[in-house]
């Protein structure tokens, strides 16, 4: 579940 976690941080980073 973690990985999820991480994941919703860095979508954000990708996108800018």
């Amino acid at each position: 579940m973690l990985l999820l976690m991480v994941a919703y941080v860095i979508d954000p980073l990708l996108l800018l």
